[in-house]
């Protein structure tokens, strides 16, 4: 049991009057995407799966949500312990001169603290929007513009424009840096800087006019601050773009229908910088050791909520986990007992309030239980083997 309860712990200057001029770009093939509501385009949920995907966009995943119906998640049925944080993220995004202005949010938090599993909640509730995109930025890309790799912007704006069904071959037509290479030698930053603000443009035209929201998750730019994700809100309420050069992040979220971004990180200072000190929401390791234990057992009992609310079910679990932590041996007292007071222990020392180090625990004891009872298969099925061969 030395996983589970042993030493180591989980501890460019524009307006609306003045849109980004796109000189030799074809202009008219790319329109506002007004989709009818009843329409094809409006139909299921669609999703760009996790992890790897190609080598100009890895670490980057894009999830965009086109009804009201939440897709699949890695969210558990329930999210613990943040009746505080759901009430603060709500009145936060609620904040607004008006239901058409926009808004942008920050969470942050240390790694594991549940910034992630608090938005999502949020974002699968929220079937308001259309449409709600979801980009997922686990890391920075090293090599910007050296001919390996595609800015992180571009990959960003390009996997979006993807979910909301721009059309690589649609977007190359409709941008002039035709010639543009990432994976080639000769790479050119004019290049990317071209086709970053003509990215941008597209981008705006398929927003405006809609209540969109966007979540922006675990941006992490501490290193090296850039502007391009600062002051997403800068042009305030209006439909006019960013003002501060055409380029950054902002001149593409039009501001006067009710769009909404929320940012998850785990720096104070880029939450700060991207939505205003006003904006940001806090959120802190759990105080109550009872939800990190409902999350361990959300996980280990494999997050069914019949078996976490079930105790006679969760005690036979706990019954098979006194066979895995004192096997072979005989305890005065309740070895059930003394099993659940020693999970309680360890799972709160060790998981210290972060709901993520709980979760793995959950899991770890989940793979161990679905072991043991194969061995005990396994067992039972060679005791019967002599049995057929006699008959």
């Amino acid at each position: 049991m030395s996983s589970l309860f042993g030493k180591s712990s989980v501890h460019s200057k524009s307006s609306d009057k003045s849109e980004p001029k796109r000189s030799g770009s074809n202009n008219d093939k790319i329109k506002p995407d007004h989709h009818d509501v009843d329409g094809q385009d409006l139909e299921g949920d669609s999703k760009v799966p996790s992890g790897k995907a190609s080598s100009n966009s890895d670490s980057i995943d894009v999830r965009i949500h086109w009804t009201s119906k939440p897709a699949d998640s890695e969210l558990p049925p329930r999210v613990h312990g943040f009746d505080n944080e759901r009430l603060s993220l709500k009145k936060l995004l609620g904040n607004r001169e008006n239901d058409n202005q926009f808004k942008a949010v920050g969470i942050v938090g240390t790694r594991g603290v549940g910034k992630t599993a608090l938005c999502q909640e949020y974002y699968l509730e929220s079937t308001f929007f259309l449409p709600r995109v979801w980009v997922s930025i686990p890391k920075q890309t090293a090599n910007i513009g050296k001919g390996h790799h595609e800015s992180p912007k571009i990959a960003i704006l390009k996997r979006i424009l993807a979910s909301l069904g721009i059309e690589e071959e649609k977007i190359t037509m409709n941008t002039r840096a035709k010639n543009v290479k990432p994976d080639s030698s000769s790479h050119d930053l004019d290049d990317d800087f071209i086709l970053l603000e003509d990215l941008l443009y597209i981008l705006r035209l398929q927003l405006i006019g809609k209540r969109y929201l966007i979540v922006l998750d675990d941006v992490r730019d501490q290193l090296s601050p850039d502007a391009w994700y600062e002051n997403l809100d800068k042009s305030g309420t209006g439909t006019d773009p960013d003002t501060s050069g055409g380029t950054s992040l902002a001149c593409a979220l039009p501001k006067g229908c009710g769009g909404t971004v929320i940012v998850t990180t785990r720096f104070d200072e880029t939450a700060k910088k991207m939505v205003g000190e006003a904006n940001v929401l806090r959120v802190l390791p759990l105080p109550d050791p009872e939800s990190i234990l409902e999350i361990f057992w959300d996980a280990a009992l494999g997050g069914d909520p019949s078996l976490s609310n079930t105790d006679v079910l969760k005690d036979k679990a706990l019954g098979r986990i006194a066979d895995i932590v004192h096997p072979g041996t005989s305890l005065s007292g309740n070895k059930t007992d003394i099993t659940k007071a020693l999970i309680r222990e360890k799972v709160i020392i060790k998981c210290n309030g972060l709901p993520l180090a709980a979760k793995l625990m959950g899991v770890t004891m989940r793979k161990q239980l679905h072991d043991q009872n194969k061995e005990h298969i396994d067992a039972s099925n060679q005791k019967e083997e002599p049995k057929k061969g006699d008959n």
